[in-house]
């Protein structure tokens, strides 16, 4: 069974895949951004939902077996906090006009401000694939850093 914390905490994560999704979203939806770069975006809001996904098996399968045990420190109301600032910043960027250049800085400084990364430091499990996922969703989000302040520098 799955305890009330553990399951309060995975979801929030997922929450926080989700609000980095619907900022990426936006800026795939702009009419004023070419084909490529709404394309971009698109991928980036694509991966995040998938990051997403991953929370929600673990708390599927916690939820269905038993046997499976997954322990973390995470704090719920740091992570409340991390969900609040993106929902923040989704209104701030749905609230005003942003060129493709503002937007690889604005999702630079997001993914530099609010590394997600860090939470999955401190989820413990023996199952050997949740923790390759985990290791995925660590370098997968260290990997976005690195493309959103190359894309931002002008580094393609």
């Amino acid at each position: 069974m799955i305890k009330k914390e553990t399951d309060r905490v995975l979801l929030n994560l997922a929450k926080i895949e989700i609000g980095f999704s619907k900022i990426y979203e936006h800026f795939s939806q702009k009419k004023t951004f070419t084909a490529p770069v709404k394309k971009f975006w698109e991928n980036m809001a694509r991966e995040e939902q998938a990051h997403a996904k991953v929370f929600e098996g673990v708390r599927k399968r916690l939820s269905e077996d038993p046997a499976f045990e997954i322990d973390t420190d995470i704090d719920i109301l740091q992570l409340k906090e991390f969900a609040e600032k993106l929902n923040t910043q989704l209104n701030i960027i749905k609230g005003v006009e942003i060129s493709e250049s503002e937007a690889y800085s604005f999702g630079a400084n997001l993914e530099v401000d609010l590394c997600e990364a860090e939470f999955m430091e401190s989820i413990q499990t023996n199952d050997e694939m949740v923790n390759k996922r985990l290791g995925f969703l660590r370098n997968a989000d260290k990997k976005h850093n690195v493309i959103m302040v190359n894309h931002a520098k002008g580094i393609k």
